[in-house]
């Protein structure tokens, strides 16, 4: 997907300037090709042609609307091209708006049609995934009230959820898991976290180096190891230091080094099963050796309890797959399985 960024300099307080920096480097790391200001345009080269090409090439168009953005000659001209291509985009809505202002009187009548997401009072990572979910047609606000059937309805939902595994040696593994979860309920709150890990074939497991670490509130990471039905199992715990407001959004990591992940004539196999909570967006990556490259992982996929036709990794760069989860909400069970 390509995706044009529209915004304004001229906002005093520079939210707009900011926000939109920051997303077009959040949704560049997600494999969106984005088309900015800072980086896609070549000095020396028309401008105004470099803008129209942008946006006619771009399959969605997103506005920071602000009301200093109507003073822009260059804004007013995006809008121009994107509003003439929106006429022949279809189904799907060409332009997307970030309102950061609290009304919409300042916008254009015919802009009021276009998908708009309300970004006023909000923080900047949580507008980040409002444009992200509105880009991937995933409606934010049915995940945050979710019905998920005899599963009780939790104070937090996970938006976004990607798992790192880097096969770093013989049998060894970097694991790091991705995490952004939203406070939904109407106080302040406080996340925890807690999660298990255990070697496939029962051998005991051995882990280093772990820890968390956040850009987005502070966390504290502690773990224990234990025996959980005759297999070593290492339970990793994750507490926000802080309460998190209702309808920010925490986001942090998990990481550590597995050295016994799997035994030399095994494959390393990683298990996901999502049971009480659902999930806006699970991706899975996996770097695999030089040496074995041409040997892509396999999805193994179950919904209550039934075996389901699963999508396979594509490569994403060299020695890099990627996957994203088909479903996330509960009642489904996943097997991701590399044979070296």
């Amino acid at each position: 997907m390509k995706v044009f960024l529209s915004h304004s300099k001229r906002d005093e307080d520079k939210r707009a300037r900011n926000l939109s920096a920051m997303l077009s480097r959040f949704l560049s790391a997600r494999g969106i090709d984005v088309v900015f200001d800072e980086h896609s345009f070549v000095a020396g080269e028309p401008l105004a042609q470099q803008i129209i090409d942008g946006i006619l090439s771009s399959d969605r168009f997103v506005f920071v609307a602000t009301p200093e953005a109507f003073t822009s000659g260059y804004v007013s001209n995006e809008l121009k091209f994107a509003t003439g291509k929106a006429t022949k985009a279809g189904t799907n809505p060409f332009i997307i708006v970030l309102n950061l202002q609290d009304d919409m009187d300042y916008l254009p009548e015919h802009l009021h049609f276009d998908l708009m997401l309300n970004g006023d009072g909000k923080s900047l990572l949580l507008n980040m995934y409002q444009v992200y979910f509105a880009l991937l047609g995933k409606n934010m606000n049915a995940l945050i009230q979710g019905d998920f059937g005899p599963y009780p309805k939790t104070d937090w939902v996970i938006l976004e959820r990607i798992d790192d595994l880097d096969i770093i040696g013989e049998g060894a593994v970097h694991y790091t898991a991705s995490y952004a979860v939203m406070n939904v309920c109407e106080k302040p709150k406080a996340y925890s976290l807690s999660t298990n890990f255990w070697n496939d074939d029962g051998s005991p497991i051995e882990v280093t180096n772990i820890e968390s670490s956040s850009e987005h509130g502070r966390v504290s990471c502690r773990h224990t190891i234990r025996d959980h039905r005759g297999t070593e199992t290492i339970s990793i715990y994750v507490d926000s230091e802080d309460d998190i407001p209702p309808g920010e959004v925490l986001a942090f990591d998990i990481s550590f080094i597995n050295r016994k992940a799997f035994p030399a004539d095994r494959a390393l196999t990683h298990e996901i099963d999502i049971e009480e909570k659902s999930y806006g967006k699970y991706d899975i990556r996996m770097r695999v050796p030089r040496h074995s490259r041409e040997i892509s992982p396999a999805l193994r996929w179950k919904k209550k309890g039934k075996d389901r036709k699963a999508p396979q990794f594509k490569p994403v760069s060299n020695g890099i797959f990627g996957i994203t989860l088909p479903e996330t909400t509960p009642g489904n069970w996943y097997q991701i399985e590399w044979l070296k």
